[in-house]
């Protein structure tokens, strides 16, 4: 029995040790997960930044086109009435006998 209260202790201790190293261990491995886990934040914040940017830029663009094709139809009427113009001022075209 003496030997069962000697080498319990040593069992114990090695037990512990081997508690110790494997809490060491996920300790490693839940710091590099949140690690990731930061990285992969910054990284989504970074590309909403990029997408708002991307949106504001898609916006001002669209405003563009929607001026630009009113510009269009406004310089189309400004033709088609100068063109109506010239033709009445012109008469109607001489015919030959």
């Amino acid at each position: 029995m003496g030997e069962k209260e000697e080498t319990f202790p040593a069992t114990k201790r090695y037990v512990a040790d081997e508690k110790t190293r494997k809490e060491a261990e996920l300790l490693q491995v839940i710091h590099s997960i949140q690690n990731q886990i930061h990285s992969i934040q910054e990284h989504l914040t970074k590309t909403d930044e990029m997408i708002k940017k991307r949106d504001e830029i898609i916006k001002k663009l669209d405003d563009r086109i929607e001026n630009l094709e009113l510009e269009i139809d406004q310089l189309k009427n400004y033709l088609d009435r100068n063109e109506s113009r010239n033709v009445k001022s012109s008469g109607p075209p001489e015919t030959s006998v």
